[in-house]
């Protein structure tokens, strides 16, 4: 027995109306996060010329603190960080060395 079309055709026309219905409120409600988010700025921070100049102060203060300690940080720390980048420099030749080796004398590297 067969069924005509027209029994089987409204749920899949429910179907699509839904999902038509689904994706017009996605969209509408992508369209007003969107309008809301571009619409509502934040005004820009305005500094007096007196604030500029205590911002300025405070941060050469800061830098002028951190100055001696990251010298002498530097300063204890020179030769252990000149081995390891004499170390690093010497493995990347090595390394080098060694692949130019295998490409160039491939018998040297056989034996």
């Amino acid at each position: 027995m067969k069924l005509p079309l027209d029994t089987l055709r409204p749920a899949a026309v429910e179907q699509k109306k839904g999902w038509i219905n689904l994706s017009v409120m996605g969209f509408v409600l992508v369209m007003v996060f969107f309008h809301y988010s571009c619409t509502s700025e934040e005004p820009q921070l305005k500094l007096t010329s007196a604030q500029r100049d205590l911002v300025d102060t405070m941060f050469y203060h800061k830098v002028d603190s951190l100055g001696p300690i990251l010298n002498a940080e530097c300063a204890e720390n020179r030769e252990k960080r000149l081995q390891v980048l004499i170390d690093s420099m010497i493995g990347v030749r090595q390394g080098e060395e060694a692949y130019l080796r295998q490409k160039y004398i491939p018998a040297f590297h056989q034996n």
